[in-house]
């Protein structure tokens, strides 16, 4: 078996595999699988195909991944600066819209770190909270002095 979108057929299901450095190619891939499964159709294998900037974790310095082929893939194959040409391109935005919402961008992810910063560690015991559906976990809201609340 070459890919792992073939291992749908085994299960009777589709499954369909993209570059996933394209947005609009998962984007349609995704919308196809979601529209089907909401019309009743099932589950979809969607096997989005990409490489990773880094390794696995912290401690993984992907060694395995020949440098030019990362760095090629890097300049060449950014999805997002990819689907940001394309939008300029297309005329759908100009520099000074890609700017702005950069600016959004990077200030969301300021406020976002921020708040993570100066929020409470959770609580050890919350370790298997939202594991299973019936704990009641997504019904809560997250207390401001660590942990679920009540």
């Amino acid at each position: 078996m070459k890919t792992i979108a073939e291992r749908a057929e085994a299960y009777r299901l589709p499954g369909v595999r993209v570059d996933g450095a394209n947005v609009l190619e998962v984007y349609a891939a995704a919308k196809e699988a979601v529209d089907r499964a909401r019309g009743g159709g099932g589950p979809s294998l969607v096997e989005s195909v990409s490489l990773r900037w880094r390794g696995h974790a912290g401690h993984d310095p992907a060694k395995y991944v020949p440098k030019e082929m990362l760095e090629d893939y890097m300049q060449n194959k950014d999805p997002v600066k990819r689907f940001q040409e394309l939008l300029v391109s297309e005329g759908v935005v100009d520099d000074a819209g890609v700017e702005v919402v950069q600016g959004r961008i990077e200030k969301e992810f300021q406020e976002g770190y921020e708040f993570a910063q100066s929020s409470p560690l959770p609580e050890p015991s919350d370790v298997t909270a939202g594991v299973f559906a019936e704990d009641g976990y997504w019904r809560r809201e997250p207390s401001r002095e660590g942990g679920l609340g009540g």
